[in-house]
């Protein structure tokens, strides 16, 4: 079974292991900004000069799901493919599975929103 967690700035080739695929589509950690609140994090955004307020970074909890939906997807089964979207927040949700599987993430501009 071929499995794919999400991502790619060059779309990569499908690789055929079998006649199944599966794939894990998983939605970004909480956010920061939803954590302290939409104003709060607009106003920090507006006194720094690499925050962006359409681009919250994970919070806390976000990181600690990060690693636990990690550990589970890496105990479960093979992953070929880690796709994920150009938002901090995604490649923060992505990367301890990447760490985990030794994949490196591939950044997939088609699929942001």
């Amino acid at each position: 079974v071929r499995t794919c967690a999400f991502a790619s700035a060059h779309p990569p080739q499908p690789v055929y292991m079998s006649d199944s695929t599966t794939i894990y589509l998983l939605r970004h950690g909480d956010r920061f900004d939803y954590s302290i609140g939409k104003d709060a994090w607009v106003a920090r955004c507006r006194t720094s000069a690499s925050l962006a307020p359409s681009d919250p970074p994970l919070s806390a909890g976000g990181h600690a799901q990060a690693r636990e939906v990690a550990a589970h997807l890496a105990s479960v089964g093979r992953i070929d493919m880690i796709i994920v979207s150009p938002y901090l927040r995604t490649l923060q949700t992505a990367q301890p599975l990447a760490h985990a599987t030794g994949f490196p993430l591939f950044v997939g501009f088609s699929v942001a929103e």
